[in-house]
């Protein structure tokens, strides 16, 4: 993935425009993980959550996979007998995001042994809340934090803006974490900043309020923000 990525032309001249990578940007960090510290991006991860006592894994090991909730997709997008010659622009760059290749985003192939097992990190990460949240609550920890508050400050700032044609929306996107929004607020501090992922998921933690969030589900429905999780952040912040 990672030779096939260098070789890729540009869809458009850089700097012009901004897309969500969903599958590919797990392997353009995750390469540079590898080449600064020797390891694979989940053994990276793994060495960072376990002192911690954090439920986070890039590739689950066999003996841990019982533990594994069976992921339920509410709709799914075979690519199977899709007109690809028929797209182009935007709508072909869409289709091959999630698509290419077939089952890459877990769609076929989620569930099996193979698929957990792999690193194919930004896709295949499997935690708990309490994982998610504790790796939130050790970035901001004021003792001890994961980061340093610069380096952490350097990384939640918004360096991109505007129409994500993945996205569909106006998004802004940090190194790693998207801030706070209007579109999708992280309660209703302005140093608040996390991700969303499939389905609903979500991690967050917010600077002013001294909150760390996890949220994790296995019923996929195709929005990253859904009034479930949207009910659990506003009852977070009803309790402070």
């Amino acid at each position: 993935m990672v030779t096939a990525l260098a070789a890729t032309e540009p869809w458009w001249e850089p700097g012009t425009r901004h897309a969500y990578h969903s599958n590919t940007y797990g392997h353009l960090i995750g390469e540079i993980v590898h080449r600064a510290t020797g390891q694979l991006p989940g053994d990276r991860l793994r060495d960072l959550a376990q002192p911690l006592g954090l439920d986070l894994w890039v590739g689950v090991p066999v003996e841990q996979q019982a533990r594994c909730a069976d992921v339920i997709f509410a709709a799914s997008l075979p690519l199977d007998g899709m007109p690809l010659d028929d797209l182009d622009g935007d709508a072909l760059m869409n289709v091959l995001a999630y698509f290419n290749p077939p089952g890459y985003s877990s769609i076929g192939v989620v569930n099996t042994p193979e698929w957990r097992s792999a690193q194919v990190p930004a896709t295949n990460g499997h935690a708990s809340a309490r994982g998610v949240a504790g790796f939130y609550a050790a970035l901001v920890d004021p003792h001890d934090p994961l980061l340093s508050p610069d380096l952490l400050d350097i990384a939640r700032r918004p360096y991109s803006s505007g129409p994500c044609p993945i996205l569909g929306e106006e998004v802004a996107f940090g190194l790693g974490f998207v801030p706070t929004s209007q579109r999708r607020p992280l309660g209703p501090n302005p140093r608040a900043f996390g991700h969303f992922g499939s389905g609903g998921a979500l991690g967050f933690a917010d600077l002013d309020a001294g909150v760390a969030f996890g949220y994790v589900m296995n019923h996929v429905i195709p929005r990253w923000q859904s009034t479930r999780n949207r009910a659990l952040i506003d009852a977070l912040y009803d309790c402070l």
